[in-house]
């Protein structure tokens, strides 16, 4: 996804380029594969933030280099961020929170003379509270022709793969508020869901001043194989953020999240193959 949405455009060596909620630094891989003249990573957490330049400057543990042992999650990004994706390659790391950059003075006292040619947003759309205020945020760092580039889970009439999960976790939910029993599930726990159309953040980017916007929707699919490893790992993610002990209001959960998973796997047919829609946006400062 995120290679999809880079390739949207075109970037220069002599780009400066703003990443926005990078997190601990997966999207980080792909920009790093792009040309640009300086690259500024930023997230709202700074424990996400350190994660983040640990995974791409020095992805070996401490731990890891005593014993000689790496974990899976070291050994992914040893390979991803080969060490010439950041030689002679300027990189700084600065903790921004997205609706006042232009209050955040470590950052701002880089752009003084002119702002990022380029800001990257992966995958953070749907959880922003106030979605205008940070587009806003945005357009106004900008340099005059600057692209602000984002993806995001759209909204779709059609029944996908991720409502098995959600319509489990949702039904579940109601039937512990009837019998009063504490519990705190999400509508969602695999994924943040879709909240707008893409008309709807086009009309949003508008609002926030850009007068262009190159979009485009796709639906993703999965086979049969990878819908049911999709529904393998909704189920241990489920298990791991519910302590399900011996409590059987927990355990029929459980047990309803094993029973897609095995009756995917023999009656596939009759589950959507549609994973998401996703859409790519590129959208210009004047």
């Amino acid at each position: 996804m995120i290679e999809t949405l880079l390739n949207k455009t075109e970037f220069k060596p002599s780009d400066i380029v703003l990443e926005l909620a990078a997190g601990t630094g997966i999207a980080t891989k792909h920009i790093l594969k792009k040309p640009f003249a300086k690259l500024y990573v930023t997230d709202n957490s700074k424990d996400m933030l350190d994660q983040a330049k640990h995974n791409i400057l020095d992805p070996i543990s401490l731990r890891t280099k005593l014993t000689g042992i790496e974990t899976v999650e070291e050994s992914y990004f040893r390979e991803v961020f080969d060490s010439r994706l950041t030689k002679d390659k300027e990189i700084e790391f600065i903790p921004a929170d997205v609706y006042i950059l232009s209050y955040t003075y470590d950052l701002m006292r880089n752009f003084r003379d002119m702002g990022p040619h380029k800001i990257i947003l992966t995958n953070a759309l749907n959880s922003l509270e106030r979605p205008i205020k940070a587009l806003g945020e945005i357009y106004s760092l900008l340099a005059p022709h600057g692209e602000l580039l984002f993806n995001c889970k759209l909204v779709t009439n059609k029944k996908t793969l991720r409502d098995v999960i959600n319509n489990v976790i949702i039904e579940e939910d109601m039937r512990l508020d009837k019998l009063n029993v504490p519990h705190k599930f999400f509508p969602d726990n695999t994924d943040i869901l879709p909240r707008y159309s893409k008309e709807e953040i086009e009309n949003m980017l508008q609002e926030a001043g850009f007068i262009f916007c190159c979009s485009e929707e796709q639906e993703i699919h999965l086979d049969q194989i990878s819908a049911i490893n999709y529904l393998h790992k909704a189920r241990e993610r489920i298990n791991a953020v519910f302590d399900m002990g011996s409590d059987p209001t927990r355990k029929e959960l459980k047990n309803k999240i094993d029973s897609l998973f095995y009756y995917n796997a023999y009656y596939s047919s009759i589950f959507p193959s549609l994973l998401k829609k996703e859409g790519f946006f590129v959208a210009k400062k004047e």
